[in-house]
């Protein structure tokens, strides 16, 4: 029976079909509920949905307040009969009985059958009819002028906030983007410095064995001339410590793959190139890549592949780039 569509809808209906609009404003009082059952009725309804386009509003609801802007309305509940052209017809105020209510219906039906009626006779009778009913007519016009002027605000209002809550969204996926931008910057910059550190303490390390096999060469020269001199006392066995000498079998390296990706692994110092490329096929989508060093930067190549991680010192830890390798594009002359 009640019309499922928003107001709007429901008046282009009317119009169009030139149906009769019935409206029943309802608060929560005993006489709104009672006068509902009478709408719902099967007595009420024979005869009536077919002539009808039927509104029903709560009196604090937003359709209801506007409806009240309108016609200005009182008490509750509230039964009006509109004509398509939003003139009213009845207006039917508190309960009343269901036989009298039939009886209101009815006449407005009727009403709008005679003014119908009317409008098809000469033009004399149509001016009499419009002088005899001027003021009040003028009246109803300037509240379904009125309630056109509230849909169309209404309208505006609903454009406005739906490119409103767009504007919001797009601004909210602009900042999401810098927001994970800047994390994978500060990621990257995190890493960086990571292996900046990391040849530092390789340099660190290295400088320190310099040192020290640089320490224990000259302790032996002078050994040598104290001996040749005949005053060598020997007071402990040399030992010179050899480079690539270490004390693990095992040697830590990371990679860093194009996506920013880390892969970390333990490989034995005698695995060969070969085996570190393929751990990085089998752990990654890439299989076309060159592996490089950071700091000094050394690509290796082909011939490198069956050499030892210790010919290539990479031990006892070392840092990997993996590279993509650059496609070149021949331009004709």
């Amino acid at each position: 029976m009640w019309f499922e569509g928003a107001i709007n809808q429901a008046l282009d209906k009317s119009k169009n079909e030139k149906l009769m609009l019935m409206t029943f404003i309802q608060s929560k009082n005993e006489n709104s509920i009672k006068m509902n059952n009478q709408l719902e009725s099967e007595d009420f309804k024979i005869g009536v949905n077919d002539k009808f386009v039927s509104l029903k509003f709560d009196q604090d609801s937003k359709e209801g307040t506007m409806f009240k802007q309108i016609y200005n309305y009182d008490e509750t509940p509230t039964l009006y009969l509109i004509s398509s052209s939003a003139l009213v017809y009845e207006k039917i105020t508190g309960l009343v009985e269901t036989s009298d209510l039939i009886k209101k219906v009815n006449a407005a039906l009727d009403k709008q059958k005679s003014l119908r009626e009317q409008a098809c006779q000469t033009s004399d009778s149509t001016s009499l009819k419009r002088a005899a009913n001027e003021s009040p007519a003028k009246s109803e016009e300037s509240k379904a002028i009125k309630a056109q002027e509230l849909l169309k605000e209404i309208r505006v209002k609903k454009a406005k906030e739906e490119e409103q809550r767009d504007r919001d969204a797009e601004k909210e996926r602009i900042r999401t983007g810098k927001e994970l931008q800047t994390a994978r910057e500060i990621q990257l910059a995190k890493e960086m410095a990571e292996l900046v550190k990391q040849r530092e303490r390789e340099k660190l390390e290295e400088k320190r064995h310099r040192e020290k096999v640089l320490n224990e060469i000259k302790q032996d020269q002078e050994d040598r001339k104290a001996r040749q001199a005949g005053q060598f006392e020997v007071k402990k066995p040399l030992i010179i410590s050899q480079p690539t000498k270490i004390e693990s079998d095992q040697t830590r390296i990371q990679f860093r793959l194009p996506d920013s990706t880390v892969l970390k692994n333990v490989f034995n110092i005698n695995d060969t190139l070969r085996i570190v490329y393929k751990y990085i096929e089998d752990n990654s989508e890439y299989r076309s890549f060159k592996l490089c060093t950071n700091f000094p930067v050394k690509e290796f190549d082909d011939v490198d592949l069956d050499k030892t991680l210790v010919d290539l010192k990479l031990i006892p830890s070392c840092w990997l780039i993996v590279k993509k390798p650059q496609i070149q594009q021949n331009v004709g002359l």
